[in-house]
Protein backbone atom coordinates (compact mmCIF):
# COMPACT_ATOMS: atom_id res chain seq x y z
CA UNK A 1 0.00 0.00 0.00
CA UNK A 2 2.87 2.27 0.99
CA UNK A 3 4.83 1.64 -2.44
CA UNK A 4 1.86 1.96 -4.32
CA UNK A 5 1.14 5.26 -2.59
CA UNK A 6 4.81 6.97 -2.85
CA UNK A 7 4.80 5.73 -6.51
CA UNK A 8 1.88 7.50 -7.43
CA UNK A 9 3.06 10.50 -5.81
CA UNK A 10 6.52 10.03 -7.61
CA UNK A 11 4.64 9.05 -11.55
CA UNK A 12 1.19 11.37 -11.02
CA UNK A 13 1.19 13.85 -7.96
CA UNK A 14 4.67 15.17 -8.56
CA UNK A 15 5.29 17.30 -5.39
CA UNK A 16 6.66 16.38 -1.81
CA UNK A 17 4.62 14.87 0.38
CA UNK A 18 5.79 16.67 3.67
CA UNK A 19 7.30 13.51 5.84
CA UNK A 20 5.41 13.96 9.16
CA UNK A 21 2.05 13.60 6.86
CA UNK A 22 3.17 10.24 5.59
CA UNK A 23 4.28 9.30 8.78
CA UNK A 24 0.74 9.54 10.31
CA UNK A 25 -0.23 7.87 7.17
CA UNK A 26 1.58 4.62 7.65
CA UNK A 27 2.17 4.87 11.26
CA UNK A 28 -0.05 1.56 11.57
CA UNK A 29 0.29 -0.05 8.36
CA UNK A 30 1.31 -3.46 9.85
CA UNK A 31 -2.04 -3.28 12.77
CA UNK A 32 -4.12 -1.74 9.61
CA UNK A 33 -4.86 -5.15 8.54
CA UNK A 34 -5.43 -6.91 12.13
CA UNK A 35 -8.39 -5.17 13.06
CA UNK A 36 -10.56 -2.85 11.36
CA UNK A 37 -11.68 0.23 13.88
CA UNK A 38 -14.85 2.31 12.70
CA UNK A 39 -14.36 5.65 12.54
CA UNK A 40 -15.97 8.05 14.20
CA UNK A 41 -16.03 11.79 13.54
CA UNK A 42 -13.93 14.19 15.42
CA UNK A 43 -13.58 17.62 15.73
CA UNK A 44 -10.61 20.54 15.64
CA UNK A 45 -10.27 23.62 17.27
CA UNK A 46 -8.28 26.34 14.95
CA UNK A 47 -6.31 28.66 16.65
CA UNK A 48 -8.98 31.06 15.71
CA UNK A 49 -11.70 29.38 17.36
CA UNK A 50 -13.37 27.84 14.22
CA UNK A 51 -14.37 24.19 14.65
CA UNK A 52 -13.78 21.77 11.81
CA UNK A 53 -15.25 18.10 11.94
CA UNK A 54 -13.48 15.35 10.29
CA UNK A 55 -15.48 13.55 8.70
CA UNK A 56 -13.44 10.92 6.99
CA UNK A 57 -9.61 10.50 6.74
CA UNK A 58 -8.71 9.54 3.45
CA UNK A 59 -6.48 6.36 3.02
CA UNK A 60 -3.65 6.23 0.71
CA UNK A 61 -5.95 3.88 -1.34
CA UNK A 62 -8.63 6.38 -2.69
CA UNK A 63 -6.44 9.64 -2.25
CA UNK A 64 -5.08 9.17 -5.69
CA UNK A 65 -9.08 8.79 -6.91
CA UNK A 66 -10.43 11.54 -4.57
CA UNK A 67 -7.04 13.84 -6.53
CA UNK A 68 -8.24 13.14 -9.54
CA UNK A 69 -11.94 13.95 -9.05
CA UNK A 70 -11.27 17.14 -7.13
CA UNK A 71 -8.44 18.23 -9.83
CA UNK A 72 -11.19 16.93 -12.62
CA UNK A 73 -13.73 19.45 -11.25
CA UNK A 74 -11.32 22.38 -10.50
CA UNK A 75 -12.01 22.04 -6.86
CA UNK A 76 -8.07 21.99 -5.65
CA UNK A 77 -4.90 23.01 -7.29
CA UNK A 78 -2.33 20.52 -8.46
CA UNK A 79 -0.13 20.48 -5.76
CA UNK A 80 -2.37 20.42 -2.87
CA UNK A 81 -3.12 16.44 -1.74
CA UNK A 82 -6.71 16.19 -0.21
CA UNK A 83 -6.27 14.26 3.15
CA UNK A 84 -9.92 14.09 5.03
CA UNK A 85 -13.49 15.48 4.52
CA UNK A 86 -14.95 17.79 6.72
CA UNK A 87 -18.90 17.76 5.93
CA UNK A 88 -18.05 17.77 2.12
CA UNK A 89 -15.53 20.37 2.00
CA UNK A 90 -11.84 18.59 1.42
CA UNK A 91 -9.03 19.50 3.75
CA UNK A 92 -5.97 19.71 1.77
CA UNK A 93 -2.04 19.69 2.49
CA UNK A 94 -0.12 22.49 0.60
CA UNK A 95 2.72 20.29 -1.09
CA UNK A 96 4.03 23.37 -2.95
CA UNK A 97 7.69 23.14 -1.88
CA UNK A 98 8.41 26.74 -3.39
CA UNK A 99 5.13 28.24 -1.78
CA UNK A 100 5.47 29.56 1.26
CA UNK A 101 2.24 27.81 2.42
CA UNK A 102 4.48 24.56 1.94
CA UNK A 103 2.78 21.45 4.74
CA UNK A 104 -0.11 24.26 5.41
CA UNK A 105 -3.74 22.21 5.40
CA UNK A 106 -6.20 24.14 3.70
CA UNK A 107 -9.93 23.73 3.85
CA UNK A 108 -11.95 24.05 0.23
CA UNK A 109 -15.39 24.42 0.01
CA UNK A 110 -17.40 23.00 -2.76
CA UNK A 111 -19.37 26.25 -2.74
CA UNK A 112 -18.83 27.96 -6.41
CA UNK A 113 -19.85 28.68 -9.97
CA UNK A 114 -19.52 27.51 -13.95
CA UNK A 115 -17.99 30.35 -15.65
CA UNK A 116 -19.24 30.21 -19.45
CA UNK A 117 -16.61 32.94 -20.62
CA UNK A 118 -13.60 30.21 -19.05
CA UNK A 119 -15.42 26.85 -19.64
CA UNK A 120 -14.83 25.64 -16.08
CA UNK A 121 -15.98 25.61 -12.57
CA UNK A 122 -14.75 28.21 -10.13
CA UNK A 123 -14.50 27.51 -6.60
CA UNK A 124 -13.59 30.16 -3.83
CA UNK A 125 -9.91 29.85 -2.81
CA UNK A 126 -8.90 27.72 0.00
CA UNK A 127 -9.02 28.73 3.97
CA UNK A 128 -6.55 28.26 6.18
CA UNK A 129 -7.10 25.01 8.49
CA UNK A 130 -3.94 25.02 10.17
CA UNK A 131 -0.03 26.02 9.44
CA UNK A 132 1.33 22.41 9.36
CA UNK A 133 -0.24 19.05 9.90
CA UNK A 134 1.31 18.43 12.93
CA UNK A 135 -0.82 21.82 14.34
CA UNK A 136 -3.98 19.59 13.26
CA UNK A 137 -3.04 16.25 15.29
CA UNK A 138 -2.67 18.59 18.18
CA UNK A 139 -6.25 20.57 17.69
CA UNK A 140 -7.61 17.06 17.43
CA UNK A 141 -5.71 15.76 20.35
CA UNK A 142 -7.62 14.66 23.75
CA UNK A 143 -10.61 13.59 21.06
CA UNK A 144 -9.47 10.47 20.35
CA UNK A 145 -6.37 8.49 20.27
CA UNK A 146 -4.96 8.79 16.64
CA UNK A 147 -2.25 6.11 17.01
CA UNK A 148 -4.78 3.80 18.17
CA UNK A 149 -7.43 4.16 15.50
CA UNK A 150 -6.79 2.37 12.29
CA UNK A 151 -9.29 1.51 9.90
CA UNK A 152 -7.96 -2.14 7.49
CA UNK A 153 -8.21 0.50 4.40
CA UNK A 154 -5.57 2.43 6.41
CA UNK A 155 -7.24 5.28 6.96
CA UNK A 156 -7.41 7.07 10.34
CA UNK A 157 -8.94 9.04 12.89
CA UNK A 158 -8.41 12.28 14.60
CA UNK A 159 -6.86 11.94 18.19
Amino acid sequence: MESDFAGWIVQEFRHPVPIEYRDFLFQDAAAAHVEPVMPSRAYLVTGDGDECEVSEWFSAERIPDIYRCCRAEGLIAEHLLPIFDSCGCVAALDCDERSSTYGSVLLQTPEGYFDDARQENVYEEPVLLARSFSDVLAALEGTQDVTKASRRDGTHEGR
